[in-house]
């Protein structure tokens, strides 16, 4: 048997095959859905904060911070993750192309693969619905 020398990367978009690794789809998907998640979490404890203080019986505490933590909430209730898009239904896209595969689906099924309920929600509006099958309990 020849010498033969193998190089393993981690995350790759395209293996020997011609094929999007399952790696690079499931490591794209986590860390958009983590995104996602902590925008959310970040949102909600700025809003808790401003029920807070809008609470409190201090008035000069209240005229101090009631401004800027509006202005936090807000900033933070724009983020917007629409530029994303693009990016996954490009990922979707050559997913499915990459295994013949008919929907997201199928390629889930063909890599055994399941995605955190952020994901599967983002894909579903995009078009292209998870089955639970496919998502992670969290």
């Amino acid at each position: 048997m020849p010498n033969q020398l193998t190089i393993n990367f981690k995350y790759f978009i395209i293996n020997k095959n011609g094929l999007i690794s399952s790696d690079l789809y499931k490591y794209v998907s986590d860390k958009y859905s983590l995104a996602i998640r902590e925008k959310n979490i970040t949102d909600n404890n700025i809003s808790q904060a401003l029920v807070y203080v809008a609470r409190l019986n201090n008035a000069d505490a209240k005229v101090d911070l009631l401004n800027p933590i509006r202005e936090n909430n807000k900033e933070v209730a724009g983020i917007s993750f629409n530029s994303l898009y693009s990016a996954i239904n490009k990922l979707n896209s050559v997913a499915i192309l990459s295994y013949n595969a008919t929907t997201i689906d199928d390629f889930l099924s063909f890599n055994n693969i399941k995605v955190k309920p952020e994901w599967a929600k983002i894909c579903a509006n995009l078009g292209s619905p998870i089955s639970s099958t496919h998502i992670e309990n969290d």
